[in-house]
């Protein structure tokens, strides 16, 4: 084919097949126009195509202004889509009656989605594991994340369970045995009446419920461990009743407006630090607790001294 006197193309065909050329020392593609110029199939000579575009920027380049689809794959079995590095097979795309899946061959990578950065990946092993924004999962679930700050703002969680009403979000638990433990919360419309439960499949009971305004219920008996083999350096306590004397109980209310509103009993964490430090633990704010539990000792040790004191006394008086 000529154009004032210079050969622009060329067809023809031979053994291996038809073939449609343009010179080699011109810019131009070749191009081709079913019915009208805005419906075109372009071929540059860098190798790219673009179907709906004359000016693609990729091998394929598929252009569709309309709703309509612009790309379908039909098959009567599993139409794919497959990629190859160096005529090796890394996985490919197909769709099915059972839904699309992605492969990837026996021994291969995993599988990646990285929606606008890396560092947002979700990633699929080959062994079952699954990391978020993890790249090595050592989990079925594995979520990473540096949200520190937004755990303190009570913000991004690693982790949301969202139930679609104003019902319980639940988290379970099971083996090949069954269900065994659900763990539920809900939030009320009184924070202090948020609840967290643990609860119970096969005995249909909530075990332990934590409540928004810091209160629990325990359906069992809570132990702390207290084997001799585990404990070193073991003394007697000693005498107490001195200590017990110097320490003074209190009635209260909590500051807190979601605390529990009634009077509450008990100690002064700083007080009782004087006297007993090893009952008092404070927090990262400075914040001071007191377990309580660790009272029974002193307390059964002051009845055993003011037992002895009695019995003394018994001894003095005239029979």
């Amino acid at each position: 084919m000529n154009r004032n006197g210079n050969q622009q193309a060329e067809i023809y065909a031979n053994s291996s097949g038809l073939h449609i050329t343009t010179n080699s020392f011109s810019s131009g593609s070749i191009q081709f126009h079913p019915g009208t110029f805005g419906s075109t199939f372009t071929l540059f000579q860098n190798g790219y195509a673009g179907l709906g575009t004359g000016s693609p920027h990729a091998k394929l380049h598929i252009a569709n202004l309309g709703s309509d689809e612009a790309l379908r794959l039909e098959n009567p079995l599993f139409p794919t889509i497959s990629f190859y590095t160096d005529n090796i097979f890394r996985g490919n795309i197909y769709g099915g009656t059972d839904g699309l899946t992605v492969l990837t061959p026996v021994g291969g990578g995993p599988i990646r989605f990285y929606p606008g950065q890396l560092i947002n990946a979700l990633q699929l092993m080959p062994n079952g594991n699954v990391g978020v924004s993890h790249f090595n999962p050592q989990a079925k679930l594995h979520v990473s994340g540096n949200l520190i700050s937004d755990f303190v703002s009570g913000i991004t969680p690693h982790l949301l369970l969202n139930q679609g009403d104003a019902g319980y979000a639940r988290l379970g638990f099971e083996n090949t045995m069954g269900r065994s433990w659900t763990i539920a919360a809900i939030r009320d419309a009184t924070p202090a009446n948020d609840q967290l439960n643990f609860y119970n499949e096969q005995t249909n009971t909530d075990r332990f419920i934590l409540y928004g305004n810091g209160n629990a219920t325990l359906s069992g008996t809570l132990t702390q461990l207290s084997d001799q083999r585990l404990k070193k350096d073991i003394r007697p306590l000693g005498s107490v009743l001195e200590n017990i004397e110097a320490i003074n109980a209190y009635t209260y209310y909590w500051k807190e407006e979601q605390n529990d509103k009634n009077k509450q009993v008990g100690f002064l964490a700083q007080e009782l630090e004087q006297i007993y430090p090893e009952l008092v633990r404070t927090d990262a704010q400075g914040y001071k607790s007191v377990a309580y539990q660790n009272l029974v000792p002193v307390l059964l040790q002051a009845v055993k001294e003011l037992k002895a004191e009695l019995d003394a006394l018994k001894t003095k008086m005239p029979r």
